[in-house]
């Protein structure tokens, strides 16, 4: 990755023609192709503009019938959600700069957004742009299957933003468009899928997926949290699998409304203040004991990285990748025993002001490190001997804080996550949980897991702090617990009373009792602090 000094920019433009002086956001019409995109990108970031490969990006493209070839948002780390417009002769498409890209307006001062061509000087281990005083076109080679930028790396020409005839540094070089006409790879009808163990990052992190052979190839699914039923495949040789690199692993959709190509590959781990990976082509291979079940990594510091794209030899940060998982290791679950106890990081309570904040460590994992189904994993924090209740309708300084659960309940789907009072923190084990209900000794923290397989559920042992000593303790975990009988049970009624009995329609600022009726006759009263 390269940096410019953001504050070197600055080159103004005089006196050029404007190719297209107006932003063009309706689709043009034509035929709609959406191709894989490739480029060296520039963005900026705390001061400095730098340059990375920018892989996998889907890419829209109208093809004219009067020859007009239109791109949708050219500049690939900047969405704009407009279009410039090329034409296409003779297999040479021409795009005439300046375009117009888009237009803001603050406090009544309007800004005009550009996209220019720029010609790069080497100065030092730094390039300098400048609008290119002699050229003001780029052209692209059209094959049909690819759009091919025809000036060479060694060349420094990009598109990219330019505002009051500023470089502002975002944009685009080495422009390379390949059709995509790949297909996800499929497990085989009658193939038996057992129950696997993934550890990685050194056995920090643990996920249950799926494994199953036929003949000499394998198949791995459910190891991708966010898309569960993504596959890879790989192949037994003797007492090793390969797993193939550059698996194509299906379109993924963005809330920005981009997509991406996403690519499994085999990579070098680099450590850094940052990791980052080298992907490469060729396979990763672990060692295979066919009569324990199990697989594990021939080198150190792998990785199998799901990233958009599959460009080899290049290197990737870990915040631009999908999924990373860093030595992978394989084993087959025989049985899962009892959850792993958590741990907790911190807990703090601000008494002042009514709330509190914890911390815990849930390792998706049984106490014989097998690991176990997120989707079938929850976890319950505990105040004293009592479930604290979480109620999407509670309220604190005006904020739903459980806001996104369906229902009120005392066990957390493990992969809840509503970026507020239940989220994650640094990584799906780590849990931040946030409270206003400070009227205990100790707050604790217990797993809940269904096993599929035995039909049972199954119970961490509980950790307890005490916020003011920071002092722990362990409670073992009991089948006969009334948390743990009551685990099923789902809530029937909730019933809110002042202090005086009466009933309530609504939370009243200070305190009142909310009663709680479930499904198995279980009534549980918490006092609650209204806001």
């Amino acid at each position: 990755m390269k940096k410019f000094l953001l504050l070197s920019a600055g080159l103004m433009l005089a006196g050029a023609a404007i190719a297209q002086n107006e932003v063009i956001r309706e689709q043009p019409e034509g035929t709609l192709r959406t191709f894989h995109g490739y480029s060296l990108a520039t963005e900026v970031s705390w001061g400095y503009a730098t340059e990375d490969h920018y892989d996998g990006l889907a890419r829209q493209v109208v093809f004219s019938d009067n020859g007009d070839v239109w791109f949708k948002n050219p500049i690939s780390k900047l969405n704009t959600n407009s279009w410039i417009k090329g034409t296409l002769e003779d297999g040479i498409i021409t795009i005439e700069f300046p375009q117009l890209i888009d237009v803001e307006e603050n406090d009544g001062v309007v800004e005009e957004w550009y996209i220019q061509r720029f010609q790069g000087t080497e100065v030092e281990d730094d390039i300098e742009w400048a609008v290119d005083p002699e050229k003001s076109t780029i052209t692209f080679t059209y094959t049909g299957d690819q759009i091919i930028q025809n000036d060479k790396d060694e060349d420094l020409v990009k598109m990219a933003l330019m505002s009051d005839g500023k470089h502002m540094y975002y944009g685009d070089r080495n422009i390379v468009y390949t059709a995509v006409d790949e297909h996800t790879t499929k497990i085989p009808e009658g193939v038996e899928m057992e129950r696997w163990s993934l550890k990685y990052n050194n056995d920090a992190y643990a996920l249950q997926m799926k494994v199953g052979f036929d003949g000499n190839d394998v198949y791995f699914t459910g190891f991708w949290p966010a898309f569960p039923e993504a596959v890879f495949k790989g192949v037994v040789e003797g007492d090793k699998v390969n797993i193939l690199s550059q698996q194509y692993m299906g379109f993924l959709s963005t809330t920005t409304g981009e997509g991406y190509y996403t690519y499994l590959m085999n990579s070098k781990v680099i450590p850094y203040m940052v990791d980052y990976y080298v992907t490469s082509g060729e396979p990763m291979v672990l060692n295979y004991d066919a009569e324990k079940k199990v697989m594990t990594p021939t080198v150190e510091k792998c990785a199998l990285v799901v990233r958009s794209g599959k460009t080899c030899d290049i290197e990737d940060y870990e915040f631009s990748v999908r999924l990373a998982l860093k030595n992978p290791n394989f084993a087959k679950i025989d049985k899962i025993e009892k959850p792993a106890t958590p741990t907790i990081d911190r807990v703090s309570c601000s008494y002042e002001y009514g709330w509190g904040s914890m911390e815990p460590v849930i390792k998706a994992e049984d106490i014989a490190g097998n690991a176990l189904d997120v989707n079938q994993l929850t976890y319950s924090i505990w105040l004293d001997n009592e479930k604290l209740l979480f109620d999407p309708e509670d309220e604190f300084n005006g904020q739903l804080k459980y806001k996104d659960l369906e229902a009120p309940t005392t066990d957390i789907p493990y992969m809840f996550d509503n970026d507020s009072g239940i989220r994650t923190a640094g990584s799906l084990a780590q849990k931040y949980i946030f409270f206003f209900n400070l009227g205990f000794d100790e707050i604790g923290v217990q797993t809940n897991y269904y096993d599929e397989m035995s039909e049972q559920m199954l119970y961490s042992d509980r950790i307890y702090i005490n916020p003011e000593t920071k002092e722990t303790r362990i409670v073992e975990a009991e089948s006969t617990a009334i948390g743990n009988a009551m685990a099923n049970a789902e809530v029937a009624d909730i019933a809110l009373y002042d202090l005086n009995g009466t009933r309530i329609e609504a939370p009243v600022k200070g305190i009142y009792v909310k009663v709680v009726t479930y499904t198995d006759g279980t009534v549980k009263t918490f006092k609650k602090i209204g806001r």
